[in-house]
């Protein structure tokens, strides 16, 4: 039997991936380390967008029926997709901030426009977080790392 590490083109899986210290790696090129936009299924993007507009403080720049989409001050975009079927999966997304006195007035404030919070601010050294609730069951985690 041929270790998964020795496929070759000739065995079709010639963009064999592989996890290597957190960072993809595709066989023959370069690392990707960089992560550009965040896609999340979801029940209804209006819905959805509407949360997340109230929690960003921001309109999406393309709203429909089946999707939405959110231009982050990072550059980054938060993407809204209809899911198909009633296939669920939950994902986790993470909203770093500068100290805890961040943290703290973002739980305030998300609690403030209606964000379910599973996780009020906590303390797990180095790190200061909460973990909030989308519509769909996604979590989203603020923390802040002390400096």
């Amino acid at each position: 039997m041929k270790d998964r590490g020795q496929a070759t083109a000739a065995d079709g899986n010639w963009q064999q991936q592989r996890l290597v210290f957190g960072v993809l790696e595709t066989q023959g090129a370069r690392p990707m380390s960089e992560i550009e936009d965040i896609l999340l299924a979801v029940a209804d993007p209006e819905v959805s967008a509407r949360f997340y507009a109230s929690l960003l403080g921001c309109r999406p720049v393309v709203a429909g029926p089946d999707r939405a989409l959110f231009k982050l001050t990072s550059g980054r975009a938060l993407g809204l997709l209809r899911r198909a079927g009633d296939r669920r999966e939950v994902c986790e997304v993470d909203f770093p901030l500068e100290g805890a006195a961040a943290v703290d007035q973002a739980h305030i404030d998300w609690w403030d426009r209606g964000a379910r919070i599973l996780t009020p601010p906590t303390d797990a050294a180095p790190v200061r977080s909460f973990v909030a609730g989308d519509p769909d069951g996604h979590r989203l985690r603020v923390y802040a790392v002390a400096g």
